[in-house]
């Protein structure tokens, strides 16, 4: 399958972004909780990938047992780290996740590992499950 340049997307977080509130804080800190954030997704994608703990330290440690707690419970994975795209209105999101439930039903799961919860996390959520749904998954809403 071809990949696709970002040149031509707006990525959904783009947009979310001046709603976050994440201009009033420090940059220094946003850089940090990035860097531990694209850490954490790499250890826990390694774990979903059979491959363990790789890289596991004690910034990454609770955010990791939590994950494997869950991980644990028998995870259904039907796509993870998957990039959409919308031609029509030319964004695009990046899903963590996208599992089975027990009932048959496709749901969304993004990672997260900030301090608290944001106010833009669930209008990600419905702009990923959007651009999943045009993508063919039955994703409920």
């Amino acid at each position: 399958m071809e990949e696709k340049s970002l040149d031509n997307y707006t990525r959904v977080t783009s947009i979310l972004y001046p709603f976050s509130g994440l201009d009033k804080i420090n940059p220094d800190v946003i850089a940090n909780a990035g860097r531990r954030g694209t850490k954490v997704h790499q250890i826990c994608e390694a774990i979903a990938d059979g491959l363990g703990e790789i890289g596991v330290d004690d910034e990454t440690r609770g955010y990791v047992e939590s994950f494997k707690i869950w991980w644990a419970t028998g995870i259904d994975v039907v796509k993870m780290e998957h990039r959409f795209f919308d031609e029509e209105i030319k964004i695009t999101g990046q899903v963590d996740f996208i599992i089975r439930l027990a009932d048959g039903s496709l749901a969304i799961v993004d990672l997260k590992t900030s301090y608290k919860p944001s106010k833009t996390w669930e209008a990600q959520g419905q702009a990923y499950a959007f651009l999943a749904q045009k993508a063919g998954f039955d994703i409920k809403i």
